[in-house]
C-alpha cells in the first residue's frame, strides 16, 4: 500500500518577484483553517497532529519548525504548513525534537496529560521521553517558547512528570571516529580557504571592487576621487597621461588602503603593467633613477632579464608610494618600460579636494574629516 502523507498544502508553482529577484514558493491556500493557537482542539485534532510527525519519521523526515503558526486547524482536522525546509534523512535529535514540540504546541490548548495519552497509541515511551530530552532551551520555536511564557505554566516540566523516568539531557553532537575524522578534514580544508583568502585579500592585485572604465585620464576627477579616499594619506594619486598605440587599461579596482590599475599591451601580454597606490612600501634592493614627477622619488628593481623582463619601480611621495610592476618580452623590454614612463601621471590630491568642494558646492568633501 502507497504510504500516507502528512496533510499539507500542494505546491502549485514557484512565483519569481522582480526587482529584487526573489522566489516565491506558491502553495494551496486552506480555506477557513486557523491557526491552532486559536482553534479548538479535541482528540481527532491530537491525533492528526502526532500522526503528521509519526509519518514524517516513517519517511525520514524532519520539520524542524514546529509551532502553533505552521498548524492549522480545519474542517475538525490539522494540516502542516511551511514545507519548504524539511530536513531529509536528520538525526535522531532532530525528529525527536519535532515530537515534543508537537505535544507542547496541542498541551497549549488541551491539557499535558490527554496529549500523553494519545501519544502513548503512537510512539513508544523511549521516544517521548528522548523528545522531551531534547526540547530545551533554543530547539524550542521563539513562538512556542513566547506562548508558554504567557500561559504562566511549564508544560515542559507537567510532560516531564508523566514519565516513568525523568530524561536526562542529551547532546546534539554523538561523537564517532567517523564523525572526528570529517571534523579534522573540515578544519584543515578550512584552515587552508582562509589562508588563501587572507593571501589574496593581502597580495592580489587585482583587488576586490571593480571600476568599469575604459581610461583614467588624468583629467577625469570622479575615479580619482574614489583612489584618493582609498589611501587617505597620498599626497599624489596616479593617473594616466596617456595611452601609446597597443596598450589598453583593462582593470581598475579600489579597496580600503589600496588601488590597483592594470594595463594590458598587445605585445607583452595581458598585466603587462601593473600599477598600485598604498600608504607605504618596502623598495628593498631598489636603485635611485631620475623621476620626471616633482615630489617624487624614484627607485627601480629588476628582478629577471630572461626569459621574461620582470622589474619595479617604486615612486615614493608623501603618505603614499605607487609601486609599478612591468613584465615583458625581452625584445620588447626598453619600448615598454620607455612607454609606462609617458602613461603614468599624478594629480595633487588637494586639487582634487578644491575641485570637488567647487562642483559641489560645498557640500562634498574628499576627506571628510577636515571638513570645514
Amino acid at each position: 500500500m502507497p504510504r500516507r502523507r502528512a496533510p499539507q498544502p500542494d505546491a502549485l508553482g514557484l512565483c519569481r518577484g522582480d526587482p529584487e529577484r526573489e522566489y516565491l514558493l506558491v502553495t494551496e491556500f486552506f480555506a477557513d483553517a486557523v491557526e491552532l493557537g486559536e482553534a479548538d482542539v479535541d482528540e481527532q485534532i491530537i491525533d492528526d497532529g502526532l500522526g503528521i510527525i509519526r509519518r514524517l519519521w516513517d519517511a525520514g523526515l524532519a520539520h524542524r519548525d514546529i509551532k502553533p503558526a505552521n498548524l492549522l486547524v480545519g474542517d475538525g482536522h490539522m494540516m502542516l504548513i511551511d514545507v519548504a525546509f524539511i530536513e531529509s534523512r536528520p538525526t535522531p535529535w532532530r525528529q525527536a525534537v519535532d515530537l515534543a514540540n508537537m505535544m507542547l504546541c496541542l498541551a497549549l490548548r488541551s491539557s499535558p496529560g490527554q496529549v500523553y495519552r494519545r501519544a502513548q497509541l503512537q510512539f513508544n515511551t523511549e521516544e517521548i521521553t528522548e523528545g522531551f530530552a531534547a526540547a530545551r532551551g533554543l530547539a524550542l520555536p521563539s513562538q512556542l517558547r513566547r506562548m508558554l511564557r504567557e500561559r504562566g505554566r511549564d508544560l515542559h516540566a507537567e510532560f516531564v512528570r508523566l514519565l516513568p523516568s525523568a530524561p536526562h539531557p542529551i547532546r546534539i553532537q554523538r561523537w564517532s571516529v567517523r564523525r572526528i575524522a570529517l571534523l579534522v578534514l573540515v578544519a584543515l580544508l578550512a584552515a587552508l580557504v582562509g589562508s588563501n583568502i587572507v593571501e589574496n585579500i593581502t597580495h592580489n592585485e587585482a583587488g576586490a571592487t571593480p571600476l568599469y572604465i575604459s581610461n583614467l585620464a588624468c583629467t577625469d576627477l570622479e575615479p580619482q576621487w574614489l583612489q584618493a579616499q582609498s589611501v587617505p594619506s597620498a599626497s599624489l594619486v596616479p593617473c594616466l597621461r596617456s595611452l601609446p598605440v597597443g596598450w589598453t587599461l583593462s582593470n581598475v579596482t579600489v579597496n580600503n588602503g589600496r588601488s590597483v590599475l592594470t594595463l594590458d599591451n598587445d605585445r607583452a601580454g595581458m598585466g603587462a603593467m601593473v600599477v598600485r597606490l598604498a600608504a607605504t612600501c618596502d623598495p628593498a634592493g631598489a636603485s635611485p633613477v631620475l623621476s620626471d614627477q616633482p615630489g617624487v622619488r624614484r627607485l627601480m628593481l629588476i628582478q629577471d632579464l630572461a626569459p621574461m623582463f620582470s622589474a619595479t619601480r617604486f615612486d615614493m611621495f608623501a603618505g603614499g608610494c605607487v609601486i609599478t610592476r612591468m613584465t615583458a618580452p625581452v625584445a620588447s623590454r626598453a619600448e615598454i618600460t620607455s612607454e609606462a614612463s609617458l602613461i603614468l601621471g599624478y594629480t595633487i590630491r588637494q586639487s582634487l579636494q578644491q575641485t570637488l568642494e567647487d562642483r559641489s558646492g560645498g557640500r562634498l568633501h574628499l576627506d571628510p574629516g577636515e571638513a570645514r
